[in-house]
């Protein structure tokens, strides 16, 4: 077994794309492994359901409401909001977390409706999600920086790659989950999609906090 891993480690492959990942980076890719996958695997499913039972307005409506909080938050971020924002991001994603939850809570105990599922994913994606996703950014730019970043980058794209072709592979092949199903893979798969940054965050903390604030100096 031993000299199979080591043979692996001489081409590019998972294996070996894996192993030469720093701690932080390995930390992440193995929630976002889980994440993808479950991700692509309820994806097809909820998008045939949510599709099927909402208007072309509906749909106009979600992206039009997420481009204008997107619009508003850039307008205010760097001067107004990103410092004071940086003070309360495990808490951000503990409520992106608890949403996505109860959303998909609700859906299974009350039955599948397309109105609350778009409806819910507008409240909490059109600003929770994309704070989350800009106070990520900021920490990830201090730990990884230059060449580093750009490989660590690479690679994450290549795992992701690989996940993506097997969760599609395993739904082209006629494995496909029904909508409760898809949405409990798709709640966990929301539930971790925070966790390795959570983690990765509580294990640098006092750096980071330090050098976000550093930046803008």
């Amino acid at each position: 077994m031993k000299k199979v891993y080591n043979l692996l480690l001489n081409f590019r492959n998972p294996v070996s794309v894996f192993h030469h990942m720093d701690r932080d980076t390995r930390t992440l890719i193995a929630a976002d492994i889980i994440t993808l996958l479950l991700g692509v695997l309820s994806g097809p499913t909820m998008t045939k359901a949510l599709t099927a039972g909402v208007t072309e307005s509906d749909l106009a409506t979600r992206g039009f409401v997420g481009i204008v909080c997107g619009f508003l938050l850039n307008q205010f971020w760097v001067k107004n909001l990103r410092d004071k924002m940086l003070n309360y991001y495990l808490p951000f994603c503990w409520t992106e977390s608890f949403l996505t939850t109860g959303l998909v809570a609700f859906l299974i105990v009350n039955g599948w409706n397309p109105i609350v599922y778009l409806w819910g994913t507008i409240l909490y994606g059109s600003f929770i999600s994309k704070v989350v996703g800009k106070l990520t950014l900021a920490y990830s730019n201090q730990l990884w920086k230059g060449r580093k970043r750009e490989d660590r980058t690479n690679d994450i794209t290549y795992i992701k790659m690989v996940i993506g072709m097997l969760g599609s592979g395993i739904v082209m092949v006629g494995i496909v989950p029904t909508i409760n199903q898809a949405l409990v893979l798709w709640g966990v798969s929301a539930l971790l999609d925070d966790t390795g940054w959570m983690i990765v965050y509580s294990r640098n903390r006092t750096f980071l906090d330090k050098a976000v604030m550093e930046t803008e100096k």
